[in-house]
């Protein structure tokens, strides 16, 4: 009879552990799926940002033309970018403490490609200038956190 009882309290304990190893296991598969689509995130942010801090010499000039600017403000929309770029990069590190970093990532990678198109359909110079700070934000902290994470 104790025989039976160890021999049930074993099945039981042999099942428990089945249990557990296939939760570590999807845990694990989880994680891993989590690494690469953060991977994927950073590289793709590394890209889009490369290209973003080459263009707004390009842009500018025909956006200038379209919104009918003058040399001043696509001075001022180059100066604010970069400066926005500069301030933002300051207080990354003190964010990303906050938050956690692969959240940061994903966040920061959303804003971007809703404030550049939000920079794509702007009826003025005031709502460029100001989606072009938001957009140098985004790039600075992408750029930050890509280089701390990876």
């Amino acid at each position: 009879m104790i025989q039976a009882e160890d021999n049930a309290t074993s099945a039981n304990t042999n099942q428990g552990d089945d249990n557990d190893r296939n939760d570590t296991l999807d845990a694990t598969k989880r994680k891993r799926y989590e690494d690469y689509l953060v991977t994927i995130c950073c590289v793709f942010n590394f890209f889009a940002d490369s290209i973003e801090l080459i263009t707004p010499g390009i842009i500018t000039q025909s956006v200038s033309c379209e919104l009918e600017l003058s040399t001043t403000h696509e001075t001022i929309l180059t100066v604010a970018f970069y400066v926005s770029m500069l301030v933002s990069s300051i207080i990354t590190n003190v964010i990303a403490d906050m938050i956690a970093r692969r959240t940061l990532i994903l966040l920061s990678t959303y804003a971007a490609v809703v404030v550049t198109v939000l920079c794509a359909t702007v009826p003025n110079f005031t709502t460029l200038l100001l989606s072009r700070i938001l957009l140098g934000t985004t790039v600075a902290v992408n750029y930050i956190i890509v280089s701390v994470y990876a």
